[in-house]
């Protein structure tokens, strides 16, 4: 809920017109083609099904639109990797359902958005197993042929 109030305060001080749904990211209330931008952040790694959930944000966006994201994904480091694999269950009980494995950038593509700016960075002060983050643009297809 503070986080919601929080966007809701910023949202309002910017004075642009933008709308804040609570509803599950696997099953929006919203036509199709509707929106130009979604925001996620922090949601593909705790959904039941990222892909559900991306093939829905797929179908509000209008085509051109933008996906606008910030994940922790899983980790590059074998090392890593592996606690977080070993961890992955507990974790998800303890932490929302929240995923340590999972590639993101790879659902992004296979969901059919084209990824046009990824970075990669660190959360400052995170545990290692949550620390590797990808932040980013993916746009939906115009639609155009080539």
């Amino acid at each position: 809920q503070f986080m919601r109030s929080e966007l809701e305060r910023k949202r309002a001080a910017t004075g642009r017109p933008a709308r804040v749904l609570a509803s599950p990211c696997e099953s929006l209330d919203l036509p199709d083609a509707c929106v130009a931008t979604v925001v996620s952040t922090l949601v593909l790694c705790s959904v039941s099904c990222p892909e559900t959930a991306l093939s829905e944000i797929h179908r509000v966006l209008r085509p051109g639109g933008t996906l606008l994201f910030t994940e922790h994904v899983r980790s590059d480091r074998p090392t890593i990797h592996v606690w977080q694999r070993l961890l992955n269950p507990l974790w998800k009980r303890a932490c929302g359902n929240c995923h340590l494995t999972r590639d993101t950038g790879q659902l992004l593509e296979q969901a059919g958005f084209r990824l046009e700016w990824v970075e990669e960075t660190q959360m400052k002060g995170a545990p290692a197993i949550v620390r590797r983050v990808i932040m980013g643009r993916a746009r939906k297809s115009d639609g155009a042929s080539a």
